[in-house]
């Protein structure tokens, strides 16, 4: 039998800056994408380099964009635009938080420091609902628990 799951309850949250951190869930999110770590390589070929292969040796791991989907609301957008406004006066990046969730079955979370690197407004049409696109950069490592 398969493990498969639709992520209906997931939730994206906001940390509050306190030394006991707690996490606001984010609403009206539809879809989180582009999650998850990198790194480059430094090419290592030279001209003695034997066996027709490229060598490469890796670098530091990067944390990857982040898109957040959203439904307009006056309080999401209000909130994304006040923390890209003030980021740079600030020392440390926010934390944030996504909570991977199979209904009320909490699958597996992730803490994470990010900047907001955009925030747009969706195509504004007579048809389709009003929507709004947040995208943050992960700085430094994450933090990873298992839920089930």
């Amino acid at each position: 039998m398969t493990q498969a799951f639709l992520p209906i309850g997931s939730e994206f949250q906001i940390g509050d800056q306190h030394s006991a951190e707690t996490f606001v869930k984010v609403a009206e999110v539809n879809r989180i994408s582009g999650f998850g770590w990198s790194r480059d390589f430094a090419d290592t070929t030279s001209l003695d380099t034997t066996g027709g292969y490229q060598t490469l040796l890796p670098k530091l791991r990067k944390g990857d964009q982040i898109t957040i989907d959203l439904n307009f609301t006056v309080a999401n957008w209000d909130r994304f635009r006040d923390i890209f406004e003030t980021e740079d006066e600030e020392e440390d990046a926010l934390d944030y938080r996504i909570v991977l969730k199979a209904g009320a079955t909490t699958k597996y979370t992730w803490e994470f420091n990010a900047y907001i690197q955009g925030l747009k407004l969706g195509d504004v049409t007579p048809d389709e609902k009003q929507s709004m696109q947040v995208v943050v950069q992960i700085t430094g490592p994450p933090v990873e628990t298992s839920g089930a």
